[in-house]
């Protein structure tokens, strides 16, 4: 997924495992990869614009 600029809130990491077998993920394991860009200028439709819909 995506966070949009402008967003203010808590990220959620939610995971599903739909295998049949169980898998076992402990402390300090590697299960993902997060990636933030500063945006050299402005958002042209920030978080929460009425472009895509928000209201």
């Amino acid at each position: 997924g995506f966070i949009d600029p402008g967003f203010s809130g808590h990220i959620t990491l939610e995971l599903s495992n739909v295998a049949t077998l169980p898998i076992l993920l402990y402390p300090g394991m590697k299960i993902g990869q997060l990636c933030l860009f500063r945006l050299s200028s402005p958002a042209e439709h920030p978080y929460g614009s009425e472009k895509y819909g928000s209201r």
